[in-house]
Protein backbone atom coordinates (compact mmCIF):
# COMPACT_ATOMS: atom_id res chain seq x y z
CA UNK A 1 0.00 0.00 0.00
CA UNK A 2 1.22 3.49 -0.83
CA UNK A 3 0.91 6.62 1.23
CA UNK A 4 -0.68 9.21 -1.04
CA UNK A 5 -1.49 12.86 -0.45
CA UNK A 6 -5.10 11.90 0.04
CA UNK A 7 -4.42 9.17 2.59
CA UNK A 8 -1.94 11.43 4.39
CA UNK A 9 -4.59 14.15 4.55
CA UNK A 10 -7.12 11.68 5.93
CA UNK A 11 -4.72 10.48 8.65
CA UNK A 12 -3.89 14.05 9.68
CA UNK A 13 -7.57 14.93 9.70
CA UNK A 14 -8.43 12.07 12.07
CA UNK A 15 -5.36 12.42 14.29
CA UNK A 16 -5.59 16.18 14.82
CA UNK A 17 -9.33 16.74 14.61
CA UNK A 18 -9.19 18.84 11.45
CA UNK A 19 -11.69 18.82 8.65
CA UNK A 20 -10.57 16.92 5.58
CA UNK A 21 -10.45 20.19 3.62
CA UNK A 22 -8.15 21.79 6.23
CA UNK A 23 -5.90 18.74 6.32
CA UNK A 24 -5.64 18.69 2.51
CA UNK A 25 -4.77 22.38 2.47
CA UNK A 26 -2.09 21.77 5.11
CA UNK A 27 -0.54 18.84 3.24
CA UNK A 28 -0.62 20.72 -0.08
CA UNK A 29 0.94 23.78 1.54
CA UNK A 30 3.79 21.73 3.02
CA UNK A 31 4.56 19.99 -0.28
CA UNK A 32 4.32 23.24 -2.22
CA UNK A 33 6.83 24.92 0.08
CA UNK A 34 9.16 21.93 -0.17
CA UNK A 35 8.92 21.97 -3.97
CA UNK A 36 9.66 25.72 -4.08
CA UNK A 37 12.71 25.31 -1.88
CA UNK A 38 14.03 22.36 -3.87
CA UNK A 39 13.52 24.14 -7.20
CA UNK A 40 15.43 27.11 -5.75
CA UNK A 41 18.26 24.63 -5.02
CA UNK A 42 17.80 24.83 -1.25
CA UNK A 43 18.27 21.74 0.89
CA UNK A 44 15.12 20.62 2.67
CA UNK A 45 15.97 19.03 6.03
CA UNK A 46 13.30 17.25 8.03
CA UNK A 47 14.42 16.21 11.51
CA UNK A 48 14.28 12.46 12.16
CA UNK A 49 13.31 11.87 8.53
CA UNK A 50 16.03 13.01 6.12
CA UNK A 51 17.05 15.68 3.66
CA UNK A 52 16.30 16.43 0.03
CA UNK A 53 18.82 18.25 -2.13
CA UNK A 54 19.68 18.86 -5.77
CA UNK A 55 23.09 17.72 -6.94
CA UNK A 56 24.61 18.88 -10.20
CA UNK A 57 26.81 16.58 -12.19
CA UNK A 58 28.97 17.81 -15.04
CA UNK A 59 27.63 17.15 -18.49
CA UNK A 60 28.88 13.82 -19.77
CA UNK A 61 30.76 13.93 -23.07
CA UNK A 62 28.62 13.03 -26.06
CA UNK A 63 29.81 12.08 -29.49
CA UNK A 64 27.95 11.33 -32.69
CA UNK A 65 29.43 8.00 -33.81
CA UNK A 66 28.62 8.67 -37.46
CA UNK A 67 30.31 12.07 -37.78
CA UNK A 68 32.58 11.86 -34.72
CA UNK A 69 31.29 15.33 -33.80
CA UNK A 70 31.20 16.20 -30.12
CA UNK A 71 27.92 17.55 -28.80
CA UNK A 72 27.37 19.78 -25.80
CA UNK A 73 24.52 18.96 -23.47
CA UNK A 74 23.38 20.64 -20.29
CA UNK A 75 24.52 19.66 -16.83
CA UNK A 76 22.63 16.89 -15.14
CA UNK A 77 20.59 17.81 -12.07
CA UNK A 78 19.48 15.07 -9.72
CA UNK A 79 17.19 15.22 -6.74
CA UNK A 80 18.60 13.13 -3.93
CA UNK A 81 17.19 12.00 -0.61
CA UNK A 82 19.40 11.09 2.31
CA UNK A 83 17.50 9.36 5.11
CA UNK A 84 18.30 10.23 8.71
CA UNK A 85 19.78 7.68 11.07
CA UNK A 86 16.53 7.63 13.01
CA UNK A 87 14.53 6.71 9.90
CA UNK A 88 17.06 4.07 8.89
CA UNK A 89 16.87 2.50 12.36
CA UNK A 90 13.05 2.50 12.28
CA UNK A 91 13.07 0.77 8.89
CA UNK A 92 15.67 -1.71 10.06
CA UNK A 93 13.68 -2.51 13.20
CA UNK A 94 10.51 -3.13 11.14
CA UNK A 95 12.21 -5.68 8.89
Amino acid sequence: MSLTRRSLSERISVRHGLSLREARALVDSIFDEMAKAISARETVKLANFGSFSVHQAPAPPRRNPKTDAHTDITELKRLTFKPSRTLLERVKDQA
